[in-house]
């Protein structure tokens, strides 16, 4: 059963962008984004050289190297974008079963390198100190 758009007057407001995030299957919609946020990645310049390859993409998140100094935001959306992302998929919202059964195997075989997750902002600001 999809959402009751009628119930929803501003949904048809929503910015073309956020739009294209909805999700919709046989014509019902089914999710919508409903908040602006950041998914920002933070980092210790000290430890990881800003001009490091590592840096230009998401993979710096789910490297070996770093397991147990790495923290990932709990949040599933954001999760499932960061992995997609690193795996190289060019858009990571819009995926097939079979990738996302890899992606999922991929983030269980990540989950070691992660010390905690974090919910708010100042904790993970925390974490860098």
């Amino acid at each position: 059963m999809g959402l009751d758009m009628a119930k929803i007057p501003n949904a048809a407001k929503l910015l073309p962008l956020f739009q294209r995030e909805s999700i919709q299957r046989a014509g019902k919609t089914y999710a919508m984004p409903i908040l602006w946020g950041y998914d920002s990645v933070m980092y210790n310049r000290k430890k990881i050289p800003e001009d490091a390859s590592l840096m230009q993409s998401r993979k710096v998140l789910f490297e070996d190297k770093y397991a147990g100094r790495v923290a990932l935001r709990d949040d599933v959306h954001q999760s499932i974008a960061a992995a997609s992302m690193a795996m190289g998929h060019k858009k990571p919202f819009d995926m097939d079963a079979k990738e996302l059964g890899d992606e999922a195997k991929y983030l269980i075989a990540k989950k070691k390198n992660f010390r905690t997750l974090w919910t708010q902002f100042g904790e993970a600001a925390d974490m860098l100190g």
